[in-house]
């Protein structure tokens, strides 16, 4: 007897399946002309460019931002509250959290290599701090650019919000 293998096509809530990222290529593209050094984006593939951007508007999204979503069948956390579209530093962040990818910024690696305490080459030398850690590599984000334009719409991580269901 054969067994059929049928793929799993539903996705668990906390990741779903970006189809279209905050950013297209084309607006990658515009952002990135008339920045200096990038390179890593003028000479990426339009297919590289749009992974970038939909890794990125995933890491975006795992964070925790002021309002509601525009509406309740959205998947993604853009637009919110009374806005139809998406906000242009929104659109800006993950452009550059789309470059950071590119460039090869791992978010993981970077936390993994904050516990580095010491390394030395000669009589060259580096220590690290372990006790700071620098909030966009804690959420996630490669870009530190990304991250601050990603603050304004982030809550506070003092903030609780409780909602009553009844």
């Amino acid at each position: 007897m054969a067994w059929e293998l049928t793929p799993i096509t539903e996705v668990s809530s906390s990741e779903s399946v970006v189809t279209t990222p905050y950013a297209s290529v084309v607006e990658g593209d515009e952002y990135f002309e008339e920045r200096l050094f990038a390179d890593v984006w003028e000479d990426a593939t339009d297919a590289d460019k749009l992974k970038a951007l939909k890794m990125a508007t995933r890491s975006i999204d795992r964070l925790n931002f002021k309002g509601a979503k525009a509406s309740s069948t959205q998947s993604l956390q853009f637009p919110r509250g009374e806005d139809t579209a998406v906000p242009q530093p929104i659109k800006d962040a993950c452009c550059e959290e789309a470059f950071a990818l590119l460039d090869g910024v791992q978010p993981d690696m970077e936390i993994e290599n904050l516990g580095i305490v010491a390394e030395g080459f000669s009589s060259a030398r580096t220590t690290y701090a372990k006790d700071v850690v620098l909030p966009h590599k804690v959420a996630g984000i490669a870009s530190p650019i990304s991250w601050r334009l990603l603050l304004p719409f982030l809550r506070s991580i003092s903030t609780i919000s409780l909602d009553r269901v009844s």
